[in-house]
């Protein structure tokens, strides 16, 4: 395990996006599963199914696979030159370097 643990560390400091990528694909998921529950059991009729994701002929398989493919391909995209995670500045507060002390 502490092998894998130093890869996706080496991986990670290669590759930022990973870290990106991952969450969002955690957060397609999470979702995936809510809607999963919610739509087959609350709201659906008893013995009534849907919400399918396991059928390609069904929306939510496409939907489902569309934003694990989308989360994904934000590892491959390039970041813009400011980055909208790049560390705070206080440029939004119209503070100059020089007052920052930079």
């Amino acid at each position: 395990m502490r092998y894998a643990a130093v890869l996706f560390n080496k991986l990670l400091g290669r590759f930022p996006r990973f870290e990106t990528a991952a969450y969002l694909l955690v957060f397609v998921i999470g979702t995936k599963l809510l809607i999963d529950y919610f739509g087959n059991n609350l709201l659906a009729a008893p013995g009534a199914h849907p919400v399918d994701f396991h059928s390609p002929t069904h929306f939510w398989f496409w939907a489902f696979w569309v934003a694990m493919a989308i989360s994904f391909a934000v590892k491959f995209m390039r970041a813009s030159r400011r980055g909208i995670f790049k560390s705070f500045r206080g440029d939004h507060l119209g503070l100059s370097r020089r007052a920052l002390g930079r």
